[in-house]
């Protein structure tokens, strides 16, 4: 982390609006999360930060299953995840027989 002592702004950190997409620097004393976004006022955290990349995900997740969904194609669960000859195989592992 590279601090500029003369902006009082973080050099090369973010923060990014969680609502509108907003980037703005991070000042130098304040955290993104004790920041507000300055065109909507919602909450921003630090550009690349685990949180906001979790975000990012479930957006692209959510996003995918709406244009799947527009497109007519339904999403069902797996009813199997183990293929069935594997199944078979592992019939037995784990289990003791005593005779």
């Amino acid at each position: 982390m590279v601090r500029n002592e003369q902006g009082g702004k973080v050099d090369g950190w973010f923060c990014v609006c969680l609502e509108c997409g907003a980037r703005t620097p991070r000042l130098k004393i304040v955290t993104c999360l004790e920041t507000s976004c300055p065109k909507c006022g919602a909450v921003t955290v630090r550009e690349g930060s685990p949180y906001h990349k979790h975000v990012m995900r479930r957006r692209l997740a959510t996003d995918l299953r709406a244009a799947l969904v527009r497109r007519g194609v339904e999403m069902k669960p797996q009813k199997d995840s183990v293929p069935a000859g594997s199944a078979e195989a592992q019939k037995g592992v784990g289990e003791f027989s005593f005779s």
